[in-house]
């Protein structure tokens, strides 16, 4: 059989173009020995996963993606380590006389031939993305997976690490175990795309989970002997004091990863069983920069810039912790950003940073908290200030001040829907007069997942109890629900978007405010003057097939009150 080239491979399916892959076959001629599928995924044509797939189709075999891939390691050692990384297969799994074998690279036939030959089994291949494979063989191998007893043994010293402060993931034969297995750690998640990672010890082992699309799941667990040295590993990183066990920590890492700029903010934690670590994964190349992407549909957007356009006054977004919210401040900074205003924030952390705003981390320690930060940006001649979180009655009520004295003031704050921002801040013994006076608007949002391409649809029944609980139109209505492919990990779900309920406030509303109404009916009159509720925008996302309904009531159901 005549196999076509897989460069007509990719263009057949539309993934690169005829002028693409003739930039990646010079680019090619220049390094011999390297292959095109790398070329072109290092030059940015395709991704790992979309050249995969896409083999993994044209030569009708299966395709396991990252987080899937199940080696059994007394099969994997069936082959030599050698023969394994030369080829670029590993033997993964056996049943009934025939090897599954791990491969990205359909094409070399030779190579499923030699494993046929070194192990005298029948040979059928799968096809898994580069770095899945890269892990896997490492893995396999022990360059990442090492045992208890040298990941305790093998805590290298703080002053090692800190050479520099950003740290690349490549792993080199003589690094130390516990630096090859907290480096793993690190890069599946960034391929699996994980928000959180959780290091959390157990009475008996410790168990390491990634949040995927706002979902926790368990990726791996280790010993209860490891423990030390991969908190010592991940301390050191984050420049903590890894002679502190009895009270918790902040830090930061920063990573690269194929050509990434990653922020981790590292928290620590003393637990009955040892220190639990939380790790927040912060990609600045894929924060949202436009207000026209983050989801709000024509109709709020427009609203949403109308308050924008207003020279002073408050704007607070609110929502749960991982809710999007700092990539809504982010794109709005990004929108109001130019060379004629003034625009000075205060944050906890700086999470991403925006060339041309003036962005301040604060310090406890050293005495510069929200407050103090606050004053003394006001003495900078702001035109625009956003403060990254309402947390104390001094923030808010100098926050409120600024906002009637002229400036643009952003913040957020934690509430369960947008009208409880108001009722919140009173309940901060700020004077109900000042923030009917000072509030213009009040942004609330969750995080729904998305659901993968392999939805299906449903008509849904004229009796389900979705109907009582959402604000679904009556008479006949299509829904879609998760499936499940080797796209979305078999979860039904792939990525996430944002849902979204914006208050302005009102004349009427002001007047609630002031007679200390309380939050419930503020809300509905907000309904009232056409306020689109999060369960409302839920819902005709649903409708459109973006999401599921129970996804809708996950995260939205409850909130309008």
């Amino acid at each position: 059989m005549i196999r076509k080239p897989l460069g007509e491979i990719l263009i057949d399916h539309g993934l690169i173009t005829k002028d693409q892959l003739s930039v990646a076959l010079t680019e090619l001629k220049k390094h011999p020995g390297t292959r095109l599928g790398e070329v072109l995924v290092r030059s940015g044509f395709v991704t790992e996963e979309d050249l995969a797939r896409v083999l993994a189709l044209q030569f009708d075999m299966a395709y396991v993606p990252a987080g899937k891939l199940r080696v059994d390691a007394a099969v994997a050692h069936t082959v030599s380590e050698d023969l394994a990384r030369r080829h670029r297969v590993l033997p993964v799994s056996e049943s009934a006389g025939r090897l599954q074998v791990a491969t990205d690279d359909p094409l070399n036939v030779f190579a499923l031939d030699e494993v046929a030959f070194a192990t005298s089994k029948k040979v059928e291949a799968v096809i898994v993305s580069m770095s899945v494979l890269d892990r896997a063989l490492d893995k396999a191998y022990r360059k990442h997976d090492p045992t208890p007893d040298e990941l305790s043994t093998s805590v290298e010293s703080p002053q090692s690490a800190l050479r520099d402060a950003r740290f690349s993931l490549t792993t080199r034969t003589d690094d130390a175990p516990v630096v090859r297995f907290v480096n793993s750690m690190f890069e599946e998640a960034v391929a699996e795309g994980a928000s959180d990672i959780h290091v959390e010890p157990l009475e008996e082992r410790v168990r390491i989970r990634f949040r995927v699309d706002g979902v926790l799941r368990e990726i791996t667990t280790v010993s209860k002997d490891a423990l030390a040295a991969v908190v010592s590993r991940i301390k050191i990183m984050a420049q903590m004091d890894i002679s502190e066990r009895r009270i918790p920590q902040d830090g930061r890492i920063r990573i690269e990863e194929r050509n990434k700029d990653i922020d981790i903010r590292v928290s620590t934690l003393p637990t009955v069983y040892g220190e639990k670590i939380v790790m927040r994964l912060l990609n600045k190349d894929s924060v949202i920069t436009s207000l026209d992407h983050i989801g709000l549909v024509s109709d709020v957007l427009k609203k949403y810039y109308r308050l924008l356009k207003r020279p002073y006054g408050m704007i607070l977004v609110t929502g749960p912790t991982g809710s999007g919210k700092t990539t809504t401040l982010t794109a709005t900074l990004h929108y109001l950003n130019n060379d004629e205003v003034n625009i000075v924030t205060v944050e906890d952390p700086v999470e991403y940073e925006i060339t041309g705003v003036n962005q301040v981390q604060i310090n406890p320690k050293a005495g510069l908290t929200f407050a103090t930060g606050l004053r003394s940006i006001l003495r900078q001649d702001p035109n625009i200030i956003m403060v990254g979180e309402i947390r104390d009655s001094e923030t808010a009520e100098i926050s409120i001040r600024s906002a009637l004295t002229g400036h643009l003031v952003f913040s957020t704050i934690h509430t369960n829907n947008s009208a409880g921002a108001l009722t919140r801040l009173v309940d901060m013994d700020i004077e109900a007069y000042l923030v009917a006076s000072a509030v213009t608007g009040i942004l609330s949002q969750r995080l729904a997942r998305k659901l993968c391409r392999c939805k299906v649809s449903r008509e849904l029944a004229a009796d389900a109890p979705e109907r009582i609980l959402l604000p679904i139109p009556k008479g006949a209505v299509t829904v879609y629900e998760p499936s499940g492919c080797p796209n979305c990990n078999h979860t039904g779900y792939k990525g996430r978007l944002a849902l979204f309920e914006l208050l302005e406030v009102s004349q009427e509303i002001r007047k609630l405010v002031v007679n200390n109404a309380p939050t419930n009916i503020i809300f509905e009159q907000a309904v009232k003057e056409g306020m689109r509720t999060l369960a409302a925008d839920g819902v005709d996302k649903a409708l459109q097939g973006q999401t599921s309904l129970e996804e809708v009531l996950r995260v939205a159901y409850g909130e309008d009150s």
